[in-house]
């Protein structure tokens, strides 16, 4: 139906046949409506027309010198999303996706980095499959139309909705201790429905949150300067017993002139987490619109990188660094290597039995909630039983 879209819930390119019927069709005579629509899906073709596949190597590569500095070592990565092998850390010469493409994979992470830009020279991707139910160390997503600026009624709730889903699905398939490194569309945090931050907030630990600057992914391109959030999650350890208490769910109207708008609380409790200065534009087909004006000096790989080293500091101080198996049998590997007689606290056992342990504890935890809950009342005591009559004579009476 749509050619020039690969969502066709965004609706269909602007070269499209058909495409002036189908707004005639959706929206009438609102010639309002119809400049917005065609505003939004003439930013969706430049977007598949311009890759952001230079910016997405510059986060990659921090994203994983972050990862490693978090205590990731070894284990397995999903990779799900716009540009996969890059966030995979393979080098261009090594992919076989044209820039932009998306894809999901899947591949052990190596112990060893050869260097920060291309971490991963040489790793063997699989692709992943979305029946087999798993969890893995470091799940990496990059949902489509991140940066796109939208302005048709609803459309931008169902890319946050879709977004939110996609970011509790990989949740899911993050082991405990584990990260989830996503990037999403600024309604994600912003918008004032907390419905979605309260499922995500049960299932994942915000370990920290970076703004960055309008046209990041894509710098000059119209309609694709929308900001850009990059998120650091980990799976608790125990099910819905987070650390460190929850900072992203409200939102707080901020005043910036004569405009106001909605503002995650995370922002305003961490202006440094905002890679350049929060601000307001007008916006011709409804309410005033966040964004994020760069510094002069600004260069994304010398402001992500600042930024991450500060969020790298928080998750050492709150304790929100990685425990996956994989990362608790490397330490145990790098002490015993400097001293071979360092004891050792416990028994390795393998990854998979150490899930069966944690389903063991979670689900006598839940019957301990249930019992607490649900108190069982006393039995009533059972009545006295009536003393059966004795056949036997009784013996004479002295």
């Amino acid at each position: 139906m749509f050619d020039h879209d690969p969502d066709p819930a965004l609706g269909p390119g602007p070269d499209g046949p058909d495409f002036e019927r189908l707004l005639e069709e959706a929206y009438g005579s609102d010639e309002h409506a119809k400049a917005a629509a065609r505003a939004d899906i003439t930013a969706m073709s430049d977007h598949q027309a311009v890759d952001a596949t230079s910016a997405h190597e510059t986060i990659a590569g921090l994203v994983w010198r972050t990862l490693r500095d978090l205590g990731i070592r070894g284990g397995r990565m999903l990779v799900i999303g716009q540009d996969a092998e890059v966030f995979a850390g393979l080098p261009a010469g090594e992919r076989r996706l044209p820039p932009g493409d998306a894809n999901g994979f899947t591949a052990a992470i190596p112990d060893a980095v050869a260097r920060e830009g291309h971490p991963h020279a040489g790793l063997p991707l699989r692709l992943f499959d979305d029946d087999a139910p798993d969890e893995y160390d470091v799940v990496i997503a990059v949902p489509p139309h991140l940066d796109v600026s939208l302005h048709r009624p609803g459309v931008t709730t169902a890319r946050r909705v879709a977004q939110t889903l996609m970011i509790l699905g990989c949740l899911e398939h993050t082991e405990p201790g584990g990260y989830l490194v996503a990037l999403a569309s600024r309604e994600v945090l912003d918008d004032p429905d907390i419905q979605g931050r309260m499922l995500i907030a049960e299932r994942g630990e915000l370990v920290g949150a970076l703004r960055l600057p309008a046209g990041s992914l894509r710098p000059g391109l119209p309609g694709n300067d929308a900001c850009v959030d990059l998120l650091i999650l980990r799976r608790p350890l125990v099910p819905s017993s987070p650390i460190t208490p929850c900072q992203f769910l409200p939102v707080w109207p901020l005043h910036m002139g004569d405009q106001v708008v909605q503002v995650n609380q995370y922002w305003l409790a961490n202006p440094q987490h905002v890679l350049g200065i929060l601000a307001t534009r007008p916006n011709p087909w409804g309410k005033p619109e966040v964004t994020v004006h760069a510094n002069p000096e600004h260069r994304l790989h010398t402001s992500l990188a600042r930024g991450l080293d500060d969020v790298l500091g928080h998750a050492h101080t709150t304790g929100l660094t990685a425990e996956t198996g994989a990362t608790i049998d490397a330490r145990l590997r790098d002490a015993q290597r400097h001293d071979p007689n360092t004891p050792i606290p416990y028994t390795l056992v393998d990854r998979h039995d150490l899930d069966a342990v944690r389903q063991q504890i979670a689900q006598i935890r839940a019957e301990r909630r249930r019992e607490n809950l649900n108190p069982a009342k006393p039995s009533p005591e059972p009545p006295p039983r009536a003393r059966k009559p004795s056949n036997e004579n009784p013996g004479p009476s002295l």
